[in-house]
């Protein structure tokens, strides 16, 4: 079920995003309202497919590890159905920045592609390219709006004094909510703490069976959640589980993924605490 944008000025024109994870979901459609666009979200690749088939879309954003048809797969699809007929553009969403990875996605039939986490000036300047009629507004960045682009890893503090939130992404996830007339920064916080429970149980149990696929998968997904919402160092520890554990779990070694899954809880408890105090704000 194509999931439409309750508020837009249609500006830009419509645009297809698919997305599985919640809080990447609406924290992209949350950017692409700002531009003006029209959104519709698909959360798997048959349903990226079947929305192509059926409305012309001025771009679609296709996060590449997206289920039942990944987003090499859905491309391929599409283009086959569009023939010689029409070429939208489609943009990769993918948090593999590896070359090999840029090459799959053209290989798929993909225009461009863009890292995760998407920020509001990345993707002003990608869309402005590939939608070059003068229809996207500007978003110069003033006193009123969102913050510069960066990170705040502060890797030389100690665990205590780190943030465990970004509040450069706070204030940038603020200033998208009020652009959109909601409370995105709640809405977000019941989406994660909902998905962070499932994910950490997922983890578990994968570790419990050394499936170091589901384990790499479950952690990809909870990091893509964690980097949206500003937790940076927990997108980090989930970065750490996927990079150094598939190799120990195939050696039959789960000692050290079972401390990185432990460092995780500790600091999901950091985590929902600052949320928590962003929830209790005026």
């Amino acid at each position: 079920m194509i999931g439409v944008l309750q508020r837009s000025t249609d500006i830009g024109g419509r645009v297809l995003l698919a997305e599985d994870n919640l809080v990447s979901q609406r924290v992209a459609e949350a950017m692409l309202q700002s531009l003006g666009f029209h959104v519709d979200v698909v959360g798997d690749g048959a349903e990226a497919v079947k929305a192509a088939s059926t409305q012309p879309y001025r771009a679609i954003l296709m996060d590449c590890q997206i289920p039942i048809l990944d987003g090499y797969q859905a491309t391929a699809q599409i283009r086959h159905l569009e023939g010689v007929r029409r070429r939208t553009p489609i943009i990769a969403v993918t948090g593999l920045a590896a070359r090999s990875n840029q090459d799959r996605c053209m290989a798929a039939g993909m225009d461009d592609f863009v890292a995760k986490p998407l920020t509001p000036s990345g993707l002003t300047a990608l869309l402005a390219h590939w939608v070059p009629d003068g229809s996207l507004p500007s978003i110069a960045i003033d006193p009123a709006g969102p913050p510069p682009d960066r990170q705040m890893y502060l890797d030389h503090a100690h665990e205590s004094t780190r943030p465990a939130l970004d509040p450069h992404m706070v204030a940038r996830l603020d200033w998208l909510g009020a652009t959109a007339g909601e409370d995105l920064v709640g809405r977000l916080t019941v989406i994660f703490a909902a998905d962070a429970v499932t994910h950490i149980d997922a983890l578990r149990r994968a570790m419990a069976s050394e499936d170091a696929v589901a384990v790499s998968r479950v952690a990809r997904r909870l990091s893509a959640a964690s980097v949206n919402l500003g937790a940076t160092h927990l997108a980090r520890l989930c970065d750490n589980l996927v990079a150094e554990n598939s190799g120990a779990i195939a050696a039959g070694d789960v000692r050290h993924g079972w401390a990185l899954i432990q460092l995780l809880e500790q600091e999901l408890v950091r985590v929902h605490a600052a949320l928590r105090v962003l929830r209790a704000r005026p």
